[in-house]
Formats: structure tokens, C-alpha cells, sequence
């Protein structure tokens, strides 16, 4: 990520896609950041070096994954859940 011209590392992160509605939320914390390249695209990385809720992770990443995902992949996901 640049910041004021300058590359600015996350050393331990997520890249997530999700709704614009909570990228929007998520961008007003310190711990969210937009990605070079996909950010443009709607993706959000979020840095896992400071205390973080890693149930919160999780959420993130299952609906990062049924954005991308196909029909039948996320069907066996919710058949795997029951």
C-alpha cells in the first residue's frame, strides 16, 4: 500500500473481498487498508499483527469466498455445514 509516495508493508494480512456497504465500514479502522491492484477492484486487505478477532477473520473470509466462488462450490460449502 502507498502511502504519501511511499510503500507501506504488512508484513502478516488478508486480501477479502466484500460487500461495498462493509468495505466502506471496515476501511474507517486502522487495521483495514486498500491493496495495490485489487484494491481497484473492490478488495480489502486487513493486517492480522495487531490483536485481532480471528471469529471476525473467519466471517470475512466465508463471504470473500461465496463472492468469488461458484454455485456448486458454495452449495457444498453450506452441505458441509450441517
Amino acid at each position: 500500500m502507498k502511502v504519501d509516495g511511499v510503500y507501506q508493508q504488512h508484513g502478516q494480512s488478508v486480501i477479502v473481498l466484500v460487500d461495498p456497504e462493509e468495505r466502506t465500514a471496515l476501511l474507517a479502522e486502522d487495521r483495514c487498508f486498500v491493496p495495490a491492484y485489487l484494491g481497484a477492484y473492490g478488495w480489502l486487505g486487513v493486517d492480522l499483527t495487531d490483536d485481532i478477532g480471528w471469529d471476525e477473520v473467519g466471517e470475512l473470509l466465508d463471504a470473500s469466498y461465496r463472492r468469488t466462488a461458484g454455485a456448486r462450490r458454495i452449495t457444498l460449502l453450506d452441505s458441509r455445514r450441517r
